[in-house]
């Protein structure tokens, strides 16, 4: 399939591809899965060093080469809250989320984030999500726990 669309010289093709029918380069490229595993644990490892500069040029390579990975926005958006970098971080947080809703984990900690920067309505609907989320998945129960918390938290500042 890849072959196709670099023998035709089409840029326009895969400009289409990739961006209207939800392909990506990986599959353009035939990557070998196990490549991006490799550069994953790699980052993986730099995140366990708190080396998140280095992370997130792993994940920004990674991710662009796999957008629909939400395991990479994820991890991405965990190096820029570490960092400080909160929008960064919620826009990171927002794709992991969309692509992995199973998952609370991004609404969690944008939920924290949004605490930070005194943007209390959203903080409230992003831990409605996680509960909402725990509430189908029942492994994520400690984050269902801590955002009951913060919620009760939330409620008794007002």
């Amino acid at each position: 399939y890849a072959k196709v669309f670099f023998m035709t010289n089409n840029l326009e093709n895969i400009k289409d591809f990739c961006l209207n029918d939800g392909g990506n380069v990986k599959m353009l490229a035939d990557i070998d899965p196990k490549d991006l595993l490799i550069l994953e644990n790699y980052g993986r490892q730099l995140i366990e060093y708190n080396d998140y500069k280095g992370a997130i040029n792993i994940f920004t390579l990674l991710m662009r080469i796999d957008q629909w990975n939400g395991d990479y926005f994820y991890s991405l958006g965990h190096c820029y809250k570490e960092m400080g970098e909160k929008k960064e971080a919620i826009f990171c947080f927002g794709r992991s989320g969309i692509i992995n809703s199973h998952d609370p984990r991004s609404a969690f900690y944008s939920a924290q984030i949004f605490i930070e920067m005194e943007k209390k309505d959203l903080a409230i609907e992003a831990y409605k999500s996680v509960l909402a989320i725990c509430k189908t998945y029942k492994k994520w129960g400690s984050y269902q726990t801590k955002s009951i918390e913060a919620l009760m938290k939330l409620e008794e500042q007002e």
